[in-house]
């Protein structure tokens, strides 16, 4: 065997990635309906599992784990401690989901205790800070007479920079005190059905979550440091040529061949691509790395500015690209509203509704108009995907992701831009008044 084929397969970072790919072959009905991802569904299992009355089946076991958990990092980061609620029954809890746009929110009336817990599937990234301060500042506003507002914030990252008085928790922990809330989930204390979907549930959020946070770079030293091998064995399964496959068999084989295919699709250097042709165009770019294998590009233009200034709105239009191992995603999104910018955002969102800015209704499609978490997403459109580059050369996919991210910029974002162009300076409609400074 090539000496330096046996060098990649010997590598523990291999070793990893062929566990991963073994374990992503199992059922998991998340996967199946496509839910392993979403922030949204984990903050619904976190707040029944807050719930002392859920059907869980622990009781109040968790929510006093996770209070324990608080006041913890509370004390590593000289944080003032949460009350410990003499109670989580009856109506001395109240868990609430999307409570003024934070993702779960704790209440505990004889404390006068509101626990503001924002979630984020991804390391802690000072944007997510930005978010629970603005939440605190609503929510203190609203019940400054009836509770002290305290907040949390929930990242993959295993120890968290603690920023403005926000308490960080990790979903490491979160996985630890579950894990040891179900010690036998064969035979759990609610139902066999149960103890079922907690061992799923668990499996999803090592691989989904903290894999992704911290077994990432695995992957990344991978592709630097076994890049001439993984060219030649890239080029070989282009023409046709196995003989370096068959050189090994079985479970090695299948990871190394989707190894292989992924090395065409590496998305730190997609990015690259990319951020190269916004820039030859005008763009301003930000580049933001979430994990090893998850890379964002945010983009703006002096005209975009202009258009945000007359619509009233403060850094809402946020545009942005992901760059992951599923390929090119470009998405636009709407930060929630602060207040005094809900009837500038309605403007837009009814504006983008009644108007279809695609010419086909199946180019429509892109236009999704949804909410996803606190976050509502307006045009969510996939450039380039894993399955297109399973036997393209390399050059040939820098080339596609190149040429349709120009494609993007001649269609569908000159149309977005124009419309909200329109809607800035429409005359009959003064614009609010600009609320960045």
């Amino acid at each position: 065997m090539d000496q330096e084929l046996q060098r990649l397969i010997d590598s523990p970072e291999f070793k990893q990635y062929q566990a991963e790919i073994q374990k992503s072959s199992e059922f998991s009905p998340f996967d199946v309906l496509r839910y392993a991802d979403y922030e949204i569904r984990h903050s619904n299992v976190l707040a029944w599992l807050l719930r002392p009355d859920g059907s869980h089946g622990i009781g109040d076991a968790f929510i006093r784990e996770f209070m324990h958990c608080l006041n913890e990092s509370a004390t590593k980061a000289n944080l003032p401690r949460f009350p410990m609620p003499e109670s989580f029954e009856g109506d001395n809890i109240q868990v609430e989901r999307e409570f003024h746009h934070v993702d779960i929110a704790l209440l505990f009336p004889r404390e006068r205790l509101l626990v503001a817990v924002e979630n984020k599937l991804e390391a802690a990234a000072p944007q997510h800070y930005d978010q629970v301060d603005h939440y605190q500042k609503e929510l203190r506003k609203r019940y400054k007479h009836e509770y002290n507002v305290r907040r949390v914030l929930l990242t993959a990252s295993r120890v968290g920079a603690t920023e403005r008085e926000a308490v960080h928790v990790s979903w490491f922990t979160i996985h630890e005190i579950v894990d040891s809330l179900y010690p036998d989930r064969s035979r759990p204390r609610a139902s066999e059905a149960v103890g079922a979907f907690i061992q799923q549930y668990l499996d999803v959020v090592h691989r989904m979550v903290l894999q992704q946070a911290t077994g990432g770079a695995h992957f990344r030293k991978l592709l630097v440091d076994h890049r001439p091998i993984l060219a030649k064995l890239r080029e070989d399964k282009r023409r046709g040529v196995g003989s370096m496959f068959t050189a090994i068999g079985g479970l090695e084989q299948n990871a190394l061949g989707r190894l292989v295919d992924e090395f065409a699709r590496d998305p730190e250097r997609l990015r690259s691509v990319v951020d190269t042709v916004f820039k030859a165009q005008g763009f301003q770019t930000w580049m933001w790395t979430r994990t090893h294998s998850a890379y964002f590009l945010y983009f703006s233009k002096p005209g975009m500015e202009q258009t945000r200034k007359g619509l009233g709105l403060h850094w809402i239009l946020r545009w942005m690209i992901l760059c992951d191992r599923d390929g090119v995603l470009v998405q636009l999104q709407f930060d929630p509203p602060e207040k005094g910018r809900e009837a500038a955002r309605s403007r837009v969102i009814d504006f983008v509704r009644e108007t279809l800015v695609g010419q086909s209704r199946v180019e429509n499609a892109k236009y999704r108009m949804k909410a996803d978490g606190a976050y509502f997403v307006v045009y969510r459109n996939r450039l380039y995907s894993y399955d297109e580059s399973s036997t393209a050369p390399v050059s040939n996919v820098e080339e596609e992701v190149r040429r349709r991210t120009e494609e993007f910029l001649r269609g569908d974002l000159r149309a977005i831009e124009k419309y909200f162009g329109c809607l800035a300076f429409d005359p009959s409609t003064p614009p609010a008044e600009d609320v960045s400074s």
